[in-house]
């Protein structure tokens, strides 16, 4: 996750939206799990046989609010994805790679049933190339996730990240809750930096 997406992520959180939540007797973001592709990571070639991005979830424990400053925020970020190094690839990949990540499977499942945990899961789909994805019929005009119903999402508190198809632009897709929703969307500091629902017509097409 580069720069430009952990600075974006850090802004939605350590806005009023963060404030807000406290206000309504909420908890509040305490833990973001992020995103690395370790195949990037990697100093020495994987398995022919392994395909696609090979994901580690990284939890990164952090209390956020506007009183935690932009830069505070971004750096315990940074500080948390930055373990993931080559060497940390080698040391899974030996012979204790497995008990490793047994612990860290374990660790991810204390997160999901402990009652208190609130968590956002953040991935950044930038720079993968999806606007340039041709099945014969040309390239799109615009892609997005899809529901699995008109009723109910595919998930809740996960943000997407994805790069804009003209110029150097990055879209959050923020998939909220109905309560963290209904603070999101009228946040007066975020929507003076974006634009909520923007057509894609309008935004991805122009230059």
């Amino acid at each position: 996750m580069g720069v430009q997406c952990r600075t974006i992520l850090s802004f939605v959180f350590r806005s009023k939206f963060g404030d807000e939540i406290h206000m309504l007797g909420l908890e509040g973001v305490n833990a973001f799990i992020l995103d690395v592709n370790l195949r990037r990571k990697s100093s020495s070639p994987l398995l022919e046989s392994s395909i696609g991005n090979i994901i580690w979830m990284v939890i990164a424990h952090c209390k956020v609010n506007s009183n935690l400053g932009l830069p505070s925020t971004v750096g315990h970020l940074k500080n948390s994805i930055v373990e993931i190094n080559k060497d940390f690839v080698e040391e899974i990949k030996g012979d204790e790679g497995s008990l490793k990540v047994g612990e860290h499977l374990k660790e991810m499942a204390q997160l999901y049933s402990n009652p208190d945990a609130d968590y956002f899961l953040v991935t950044s789909w930038c720079n993968f190339g999806l606007h340039d994805t041709n099945f014969g019929w040309g390239k799109p005009k615009w892609w997005c996730i899809s529901t699995l119903s008109t009723n109910t999402p595919v998930l809740s508190n996960v943000i997407f990240l994805v790069d804009t198809k003209v110029g150097d632009g990055i879209k959050a897709w923020v998939c909220l809750s109905e309560q963290y929703m209904a603070v999101f969307e009228y946040d007066l500091e975020l929507l003076a930096f974006a634009s909520l629902d923007p057509s894609p017509l309008e935004h991805d097409n122009q230059g």
